[in-house]
């Protein structure tokens, strides 16, 4: 990562991360045990005890020894299990993040890569030469098993609402959304097919990959539609399961 983007990363997201992750972690979702209020010191005593060697058992005692001597070895139990579904949910927070900062981070309006590469090659006559590569040349876009998948659909909507209050900076919104991701179940009953992770993909297919692909083969048959038309795996999408 370039210096540039690297402080565009820290600026847009790293600090945004410590304000939305501090806004979050104060937030009344675990009123008894505060558990959110917790979570960083147990990070700091982790990082603490595994740089002196300790073993990861003798960490988690020792906490709880400090923190939480009253504890039941079934209290333990479920203070763990809550802060695996506060990191979730922090994980959910920089993806939502990085989406709002996406056009910022990578100034998607202003490169337009592509039309850079079409223009070079007509400049330096290498437009034959190029089409040539066009009929031989492929992309294979394979989607993989990504955590959003498993996402069942009220947490899907509330990220998406949430990167837009990102983008838009709307604080209040922010943390009323926070707090419907921190009530909201992440899990599922059953496990997901790869049938349901298709129908799941669908959207994501029809909105973003299908009109984005068209574009940028459009791009290319403008000047060389006879190398694309030839080509039919100029740009192909696969699924994991289904190859």
């Amino acid at each position: 990562m370039s210096d540039s983007l690297s402080n565009k990363f820290e600026e847009l997201i790293g600090l945004n991360y410590q304000l939305y992750n501090g806004l979050f972690l104060t937030l009344p979702l675990d009123a008894v045990e505060k558990t959110g209020l917790l979570l960083p010191l147990l990070d700091a005593a982790c990082q603490q005890g595994l740089n002196d060697g300790k073993k990861p058992d003798v960490i988690i005692e020792e906490f709880f020894d400090l923190h939480k001597p009253h504890f039941t070895p079934v209290d333990k139990n479920n203070f763990l299990f809550k802060i695996i579904q506060y990191v979730e949910r922090q994980v959910v927070l920089v993806d939502a993040l990085e989406d709002a900062a996406y056009r910022k981070m990578h100034q998607v309006d202003k490169l337009k890569i592509l039309q850079t590469v079409v223009e070079n090659v007509e400049s330096e006559n290498l437009g034959e030469r190029f089409a040539e590569i066009l009929k031989e040349f492929g992309i294979r876009v394979t989607l993989t098993a990504h955590p959003t998948q498993f996402y069942p659909g009220p947490v899907l909507a509330i990220i998406n609402d949430l990167t837009r209050a990102i983008a838009r900076n709307d604080n209040s919104e922010v943390r009323n959304l926070l707090q419907q991701l921190g009530n909201t179940p992440f899990s599922r009953k059953t496990k997901p097919s790869p049938y349901d992770e298709a129908v799941l993909l669908s959207w994501y297919l029809g909105n973003i990959f299908y009109p984005v692909m068209g574009q940028i083969i459009d791009k290319f048959a403008g000047r060389y539609e006879r190398a694309v038309l030839e080509n039919q795996k100029l740009m192909t999408i696969g699924f994991w399961p289904g190859g």
